[in-house]
């Protein structure tokens, strides 16, 4: 694979492999991986000299596995991944590649015969996905010891769900164990100094011990590249070694969405083993019709911006409505998001007066919850952190409403 140099490419002209787009001509002081590769001796792939500037084909924003020395064997990856039976091996552009031995899955023991039985499936509704949930719920109500009877089990409870709060844009702190299935997303910095080598740039949702829940559109950070990494169990992004660091092995966007587009704003990231659940770290339900929320109030949960920082070290809460988008939200939301609001695959929530309660950057692809009704400390994600007016602006925020790809979900997570 050759990289395409032509006499009339210049700065911002797209830079193509076999036909393909794999870059964008940049000056090489305004491409990290360029610049890094020079330093570590390595000729970055060029555009043209201009002024005795080197232009280069720069991949940020498109996979830089397209554009590096291995390209023959990552390049149609679309992850810079390969994975065999034994070994993973990822590619970021650069030599070398990096592979480790795969983890082989651990099941998780069966409960004692003894212990009292979990709820079952009474309705016919959305089978797969409701049966997953009430199965999680071991992990809300662990079976123990009797301390009055040393010979009988019971259910402790397990809840770290406090349901009262303030009115994320500035929230309060969540509690331990209060949101079990967030998850922070991350890219590698390859490039910059002077900032950590780990970057959090979103949010997510555990819906079963090898799958999270997240926004399509921050699969790819335009300035650190492709997510690569999902934290479990910390509320604090900055103490990374008090949670499970889990390598992103496949990422499932939507067959029908557009990168930079709106609709469809969905996406799955398969974990490269299976996590070990328990009290501090276990899967949300999904909006089964089996069922039912406590009401038209929801929780956001991130470590986005808030309206005094740009991000939070901290995970925060914050509570709003689900609402009616022709009564709600309609007069209410400019043109241009009015034009790409799909009714039948989108929420809108925030609320209803100029409280500027709302999710900000930072929490793209976390969770719209709902609690259940009818299943003690159940959140249920209802929608995923999609985009909006304007952070803060006391104008609701868009999601990508989960019960229309519950299928697509289902599909993917639990295959047959």
């Amino acid at each position: 694979m050759v990289v395409a140099i032509r006499a009339d490419l210049a700065q911002g002209d797209a830079c193509e492999a076999e036909g393909k787009t794999v870059g964008t001509c940049e000056t090489i002081n305004k491409c990290p991986f360029a610049y890094k590769q020079l330093q570590n001796y390595k000729k970055p792939k060029m555009c043209k000299w201009m002024d005795k500037t080197r232009i280069v084909c720069c991949p940020r924003g498109n996979p830089v596995w397209e554009v590096g020395e291995l390209r023959a064997f990552f390049g149609g990856t679309q992850k810079g991944m390969l994975q065999g039976r034994d070994m993973t091996c990822r590619y970021n552009g650069e030599m070398p590649a990096l592979c480790c031995d795969n983890t082989k899955d651990v099941e998780p023991p069966p409960e004692p015969k003894q212990c009292p039985p979990l709820p079952t499936v009474t309705s016919k509704a959305d089978d797969i996905a409701f049966k997953k949930c009430l199965e999680y719920r071991r992990y809300v109500s662990p079976c123990v010891a009797d301390e009055s009877q040393d010979d009988k089990l019971v259910r402790a409870d397990g809840c770290g769900i406090n349901q009262f709060g303030d009115r994320i844009s500035d929230g309060t702190p969540a509690e331990p164990k209060e949101f079990p299935h967030m998850a922070l997303l991350g890219c590698r910095n390859d490039y910059n100094t002077g900032i950590p080598p780990l970057q959090w740039v979103a949010g997510g949702s555990l819906i079963s011990d090898k799958f999270i829940l997240t926004a399509a559109h921050v699969l790819s950070h335009p300035d650190y590249g492709a997510i690569r990494y999902a934290l479990l169990g910390v509320n604090n992004k900055t103490r990374a070694r008090d949670g499970f660091l889990y390598n992103i092995v496949n990422v499932i966007a939507h067959k029908f969405y557009e990168k930079d587009k709106k609709p469809h704003d969905i996406a799955l990231l398969e974990l490269h083993r299976r996590v070990t659940l328990s009290e501090f770290i276990r899967p949300a339900c999904l909006p089964t019709s089996g069922l039912e929320v406590m009401d038209s109030n929801r929780i956001l949960a991130g470590w986005g911006g808030t309206l005094s920082a740009t991000s939070s070290e901290e995970l925060l809460k914050v509570y709003i409505a689900e609402l009616d988008y022709e009564t709600d939200c309609k007069s209410r939301f400019p043109d241009n998001v009015k034009k790409v609001f799909l009714k039948d695959s989108m929420l809108c929530a925030g609320t209803v007066n100029e409280d500027r309660a709302d999710s900000c950057r930072g929490d793209s692809g976390g969770p719209l919850m709902a609690l259940a009704r009818d299943l003690h400390c159940t959140y249920i994600v209802r929608g995923v952190v999609s985009f909006g007016p304007g952070c803060g602006s006391g104008l609701p925020g868009i999601y990508t409403d989960v019960r229309a790809y519950l299928p697509w979900i289902v599909e993917n997570v639990w295959r047959k």
